[in-house]
């Protein structure tokens, strides 16, 4: 296709050489030469949308035949990355801060945009012994008249030429306000031309600017996403050192909190033993108290009981006021550490914006437990929404590094009938 292309490309181009050039033979009137340009096929390329370039391609003659506007033909040629640009293309971008590696030429048929729409008949007499045809249909046999001298025009088929000399003399007949309108229209038609080709082109330039800006908000967005990753990376990090350090004080709390609690029982069943005791005690003296006229006799060795009871009674005071001490100290050991282990708790809950339930500080050891209890039961909740929440991310990053790689096969994915 390639190929075809620029043997295209050369005809056309030989042929405006032919029609530009002031001593060219062909250029002088009396001979009539049928040019039928061909079909100039425009591929699709990523510097061109699709719809420009099916604009364009409708302006263009196909083989055999003319457009009906005759009078303009648009070509744009391509410049690879490597080639040497021409002095005008390279000019136009150092003026206005371009970068086009393209041209649009527009060709010009003289007089065949009157008013009566272009139809001029050729010669009756002498057919096409005068004439030859160039370009799509023409024989290389055909083609070589050109140099020969003989006039160039424009036609729509082979029975029907422009004449230049009949056209020449046509125009000289008009008025000088006809001649100027005829000149105004041509001029304007190809002016029109220009702007319409020069906006396409510069709309063009303004959708590359605008992917190109989207193109650079996205690598931010990508960038951006890549740090977030590292951040909740080092996140997940610490929290699985949090846990593991909570997992480890939660041991040791809850085997102090067992040792404290047998040695509660036992203190406990101390206390019961030494009340009970008490109680025996306090029988005994209103016994004795009843009975002391009775017992007068006995007053000696009661005296002595009563000597020993009252001695035991002040050994058993100061341990049991002992043992009331190690339980306060011991409530007071447990509240500081609940305390401590409430704080790095909240810390670790505040880097997610949660925060953990009201601390009861001020009741006692078995609520501390019950709201310890509340919140372990909630932690694996928080920390799969966590691990959920970080996977999300992965995957719309890796999602969004496959778009701009080109990857759109996952885009199936959405499908209603995947």
């Amino acid at each position: 296709m390639a190929e075809l292309a620029r043997e295209k490309e050369k005809m056309v181009d030989t042929l405006v050489k032919k029609l530009k050039d002031p001593s060219s033979e062909a250029t002088k009137s009396g001979k009539d030469v049928v040019v039928r340009l061909p079909m100039l096929r425009f591929f699709r390329y990523d510097g061109a949308s699709e719809r420009f370039l099916l604009e364009l391609e409708g302006t263009m003659a196909g083989p055999g035949e003319v457009c009906e506007e005759s009078h303009l033909r648009l070509k744009v040629k391509r410049y690879a990355a490597d080639a040497e640009l021409p002095a005008k293309l390279k000019g136009f971008n150092e003026a206005f801060g371009t970068t086009l590696r393209k041209e649009i030429f527009a060709a010009h048929a003289a007089g065949a945009d009157t008013d009566d729409g272009g139809s001029f008949q050729g010669p009756s007499a002498g057919g096409e012994a005068d004439c030859v045809i160039v370009g799509g249909s023409g024989s290389s046999k055909d083609a070589a008249a050109v140099d020969e001298g003989k006039a160039v025009a424009v036609a729509k088929s082979a029975d029907r030429v422009l004449d230049l000399k009949e056209f020449e003399e046509l125009a000289r007949g008009l008025g000088d306000g006809d001649l100027a309108r005829l000149s105004a229209s041509l001029g304007k038609k190809v002016a029109i031309a220009a702007d319409v080709a020069m906006e396409r082109v510069e709309s063009q330039e303004r959708g590359v600017l605008a992917q190109m800006e989207k193109m650079t908000r996205f690598e931010a967005r990508v960038a951006d996403l890549e740090q977030q990753n590292r951040i909740l990376d080092g996140i997940k990090d610490k929290l699985r050192g949090i846990n593991s350090g909570l997992k480890e004080n939660n041991d040791v709390l809850m085997k102090t909190c067992e040792e404290l609690g047998e040695k509660y029982e036992k203190l406990e069943d101390k206390s019961g033993r030494l009340e009970e005791e008490n109680l025996k005690l306090k029988e005994n003296l209103e016994d004795n108290a009843k009975i002391i006229d009775e017992l007068r006799s006995a007053a000696d060795k009661d005296a002595q009981t009563i000597a020993e009871q009252a001695k035991l009674i002040k050994i058993i005071g100061p341990e049991l006021e002992e043992k009331t001490n190690f339980i306060k100290e011991a409530d007071d050991l447990l509240r500081a550490n609940f305390a401590v282990l409430y704080e790095n708790y909240k810390s670790a809950l505040e880097v997610f914006g949660a925060e953990p339930l009201p601390y009861p500080g001020d009741g006692d050891v078995v609520k501390i437990f019950d709201w310890m209890r509340e919140e372990f039961e909630v932690l694996p909740e928080v920390i799969s929404g966590l691990n959920d929440y970080a996977a999300s991310f992965c995957l719309d990053s890796t999602l969004q590094l496959l778009e701009k790689e080109g990857c759109n096969h996952f885009m199936a994915l959405s499908a209603d009938d995947y």
